[in-house]
């Protein structure tokens, strides 16, 4: 079994006034980067694509500016939210810092903060691509049906329902890729049973 502690504390308010919050339209692809805290890397030595999570969200940052995709950056709540476990303010910092680089594209970039109040199974209702670095939000999001990938070693990684991120340099074609699947049938029922 997997240790897993819930952190949602806020209600859902629904796909239309999500979407009307923050400026959606039904023609713009969303994706949304669900992080993890650093307590869940260290727990054990994983493979990844990318140098570090920083490295990995500002790639993913870039091609969702390259394609004008709206981009959700949900950061863990585990790094220091009021429910976490405790706080890693040095990796706060890192999120802080790279949201203040992107500053001028906040209508396009989204940053969730832990204590921001954003359900998070709102954002998995408006999202098209889940792109995680081996949160179990992954699991959950292609159970619902969603579109995933995956950018560390998880334990859901390399299964056939989950498109996992192989090399830095073929991801932003994966992105693209995963965003144009619509058959999701055959994923949802084999995603279940896994779960």
């Amino acid at each position: 079994g997997q240790n897993w502690k819930s952190y949602t504390v806020s209600n859902q308010v629904g796909e239309a006034e999500f979407k009307n919050k923050y400026g959606l339209n039904k023609y713009q692809k969303v994706w949304t980067v669900f992080t993890s805290s650093l307590d869940e890397e260290a727990s054990d030595e994983r493979h990844t694509t990318f140098d570090s999570q920083i490295d990995w969200i500002e790639n993913t940052i870039k091609i969702s500016i390259k394609y004008e995709h709206k981009l959700f950056i949900k950061i863990h709540p585990n790094t220091g939210g009021q429910r976490s476990t405790g706080v890693n303010l040095a990796e706060l910092e890192e999120f802080v810092k790279l949201h203040n680089k992107y500053i001028k594209y906040n209508d396009q970039i989204k940053f969730i903060f832990p204590d921001d109040g954003l359900n998070t199974y709102d954002l998995v209702d408006i999202t098209d691509l889940g792109i995680t670095y081996g949160s179990t939000v992954g699991l959950e999001m292609v159970c619902m049906g969603k579109q995933v990938v995956v950018c560390n070693e998880a334990f859901y990684d390399n299964l056939p329902f989950i498109w996992t991120s192989k090399s830095k340099e073929n991801y932003e074609d994966l992105l693209l890729f995963a965003t144009r699947i619509e058959n999701k049938t055959e994923q949802i029922r084999q995603s279940l049973r896994f779960a």
